[in-house]
């Protein structure tokens, strides 16, 4: 597929049929992907509706989430062609009008609030931004520079939503998109398992890059059936909804603001589909965990994450308690930075005032009469390291945010080449384990649970190499 898209010299594209409201839509996206300083809330007047309506908002989600968009092998139609055409009804749209229309939404939210207003209709969950950010796969050129594209697990985490019949076509599926380099290292055959595919895919991502980037992609969801080790991400299994956005960056962009392993090279070996060992420094314990729903406001979060932290309920005052590395834990140390190809910076003692104000916005209720730009900026940061995540606590006393099935027992540990924290739960080791008897009575066994943030230690602050462990993960 990638040397047939690739010297195409243009692909047509078809969406299906016109709708209701699809010329609006495609009249908006030519007028907005050809004129970059046009503001968002310009109405489309030949349509009599105004881009900020529901109406719009409803027909523009619509559009991005037309069957073609569901469908895991079409992606490489426009990653890799030189010039895509779409096709809806009678009408026709560049795919370079549709990738300038996503970057300059995105570059509009200063003075449009562009991610506010494509987050506000939804329609079962769905939303215009999360399906426009999940649409905005670029030409193959650009995939990883103007995106944030690192490597190839990137790619298969952006398309991780979308639909196959046979598990190994999530990753055969996007293949051509992948550098040759990383190509090479897949083996496409259809008589292996899923589980061996994607272990593959692990295996290639930490050789490429050299850190543990792709393990930042385990997160819990599992679906039946595959029997995947914990250590193995699995890609027929796709965030839910509202978290995407938030999800991918986290991914895409904040894990290189990162250092806990302080410039470590991974010593990870899979030694089968099954079991992989590394060393780790076994920095904690986790003692406390939040008790919210996963669905609960973030009122009731908050509160939560005070009372854990023992803190006083909304409590905003730099003398209270331990509040510094408190609000810290809750941005993940960095603060929205829009700037060129900046998106965040690392978190200054100056932040606190932003802080201060969300909090006070949270305890209202989120009315509208408290946001403005350090409010929103925050909530973005927050909303970004909090995504399928919650706040715990470990026997010393530190704040994390780990994943949602974190439980108490659980250690927190650093592993060579590894730039976030993990979280990781101890097991019995089997003796039939397939380790050989020296490596059985140095080794502990961990399932996998996932990554996680700790003020203190993100960059390099507590990893000891006198401390290394050697640890097995099932």
């Amino acid at each position: 597929m990638h040397q047939i898209y690739t010297q195409a010299s243009t692909v047509l594209i078809s969406l299906g049929q016109a709708y209701n409201g699809s010329n609006a839509v495609i009249d908006s996206i030519e007028l907005h992907g050809t004129q970059s300083s046009l503001h968002f809330d310009t109405v489309t007047e030949a349509h009599g509706v105004g881009f900020i309506s529901e109406a719009f908002q409803v027909s523009l989600l619509n559009f991005f989430y037309l069957p073609w968009w569901t469908r895991i092998w079409t992606a490489q139609e426009w990653g890799l062609t030189k010039h895509a055409v779409f096709l809806c009804g009678q009408r026709e749209l560049t795919g370079h009008q549709l990738q300038s229309f996503a970057q300059n939404s995105f570059a509009h939210d200063a003075c449009c609030a562009t991610n506010k207003q494509f987050g506000k209709y939804t329609i079962d969950g769905r939303s215009v931004h999360a399906g426009l950010q999940k649409a905005a796969l670029v030409q193959a050129q650009d995939v990883f520079q103007d995106w944030g594209y690192r490597d190839f697990v990137d790619v298969l985490a952006t398309f991780q939503y979308r639909q196959c019949f046979n598990p190994c076509d999530k990753v055969y599926g996007l293949l051509g998109l992948a550098p040759e380099s990383f190509r090479s290292k897949i083996q496409l055959d259809y008589h292996r398992s899923p589980g061996e595919v994607y272990t593959d895919v692990v295996q290639a991502a930490i050789s490429e890059t050299g850190n543990l980037n792709v393990l930042s992609y385990i997160d819990g969801r599992r679906t039946g059936g595959l029997d995947l080790p914990s250590f193995i991400p699995d890609f027929t299994s796709a965030v839910q909804e509202k978290w995407v956005p938030n999800y991918l960056s986290r991914c895409f962009v904040t894990l290189d603001y990162y250092n806990a392993c302080n410039s470590s090279v991974p010593d990870f070996i899979i030694l089968d589909t099954v079991e992989a060992m590394t060393s780790a420094v076994i920095l904690d314990v986790v003692e406390g965990t939040a008790h919210t729903s996963f669905g609960a406001s973030w009122t009731d979060k908050l509160s939560e994450y005070h009372r854990l932290a023992g803190l006083a309920a909304a409590c905003t005052s730099r003398g209270c308690g331990d509040i510094g590395s408190f609000w810290r834990t809750l941005c993940g140390g960095i603060c929205y930075y829009y700037k060129g190809a900046t998106w965040f910076r690392p978190v200054a003692d100056s932040d606190y005032s932003s802080y201060a104000k969300w909090q006070t916005w949270i305890d209202a209720g989120m009315v509208p009469e408290l946001e403005d730009r350090d409010v929103l900026d925050f909530h973005r940061v927050f909303s970004t390291a909090i995504a399928g995540r919650k706040m715990v606590t470990t026997r010393d006393g530190s704040f994390v945010l780990a994943p949602w099935r974190t439980c108490a027992g659980d250690v927190v540990a650093i592993l060579p080449g590894g730039r976030v924290p993990y979280i990781l739960r101890p097991q019995i080791m089997r003796r039939d384990s397939g380790f050989a008897e020296d490596e059985l009575k140095r080794s502990k066994q961990y399932q996998f649970i996932g990554d996680a943030y700790i003020h203190g230690v993100m960059h390099g602050e507590a990893y000891d190499k006198t401390r290394l462990e050697t640890v097995a993960l099932v």
